[in-house]
């Protein structure tokens, strides 16, 4: 059918050519329903009909934003790393309709995603996560009435790392604080993937007589990094902190002076 509007629009089946214009208001054709070609014919009394060029309908079809998608075990998809959206020609476009897309990976002992996401009316595209349950390499699936999909997606699940932010270099009996951040270096987004349960990170001192920190920190369901965590000068010299944690590769801190 032929609407007056864009979205919304009332259906119509004439347009009208207002003394002194040469041409009619806009009028737009619904969306297709099926693949294939159409052409629009227009008549009026006096007037010689006029056909269209012919337009060619291709199949919808979903593609994913990413090549491929990195993600730590224990881990989720930064919320704007990944997207599915509906596209024409190899082109985006935003339906008028919402659309619902089920998702699905291939090996659920590896990957999770959501059963399904909506991209919502007049929209291209929606984001979703993705997370790691398990090492090893698989891919997603997406699949939507009326829609192919243009490739699956592959993932691997890796081992995450850890990192220190400070602490700097102090004198005895000062507190400098610092931070534990999660790191997937091959992921698109390396220091945006947050946990998806709670990860005990246990901390040590190379020089215990030198520094202290405390025993471990917490980084929590949700998060990328531990709450600020502090060492404490007890005497002059230098010495390392090392962050390990269950799941975890573990990180060394750079080199800590103690001043007197």
């Amino acid at each position: 059918g032929f609407y007056s509007a864009q979205t919304g629009g009332a259906l119509v089946n004439q347009v009208i050519l207002r003394k002194g214009n040469t041409y009619s208001s806009t009028v737009y054709v619904g969306t297709p329903t099926a693949a294939g070609s159409y052409k629009v014919q227009a008549s009026a009394t006096g007037i010689s009909t006029v056909t269209s060029a012919a337009t060619t309908v291709s199949a919808p079809q979903l593609r994913f934003s990413r090549s491929a998608v990195t993600v730590g075990k224990g881990l989720n998809t930064y919320i704007s790393e990944v997207y599915v959206e509906r596209v024409a020609n190899g082109q985006s476009f935003a339906g008028a309709e919402a659309l619902t897309v089920n998702l699905a990976c291939s090996s659920t002992a590896i990957c999770r995603v959501p059963a399904s996401v909506t991209i919502p009316a007049g929209s291209a595209s929606v984001y979703f996560t993705v997370e790691g349950v398990g090492l090893g390499n698989t891919t997603i699936v997406a699949n939507a009435v009326g829609y192919s999909l243009v490739q699956e997606l592959p993932v691997s699940v890796v081992v995450p790392e850890l990192y220190f932010s400070g602490p700097g270099n102090t004198s005895v009996g000062g507190r400098p604080g610092f931070y534990i951040y999660l790191y997937v270096p091959s992921a698109n987004y390396s220091s945006h993937q947050t946990a998806t349960s709670d990860f005990t990170v246990n901390l040590t001192s190379s020089a215990p007589d030198v520094a202290t920190v405390p025993a471990s920190v917490v980084i929590r369901s949700g998060q990328n990094h531990a709450d600020m965590a502090t060492l404490t000068g007890v005497g002059a010299g230098k010495t390392t902190i090392t962050a390990s944690g269950s799941g975890l590769s573990s990180a060394t801190s750079s080199v800590i002076t103690v001043n007197p």
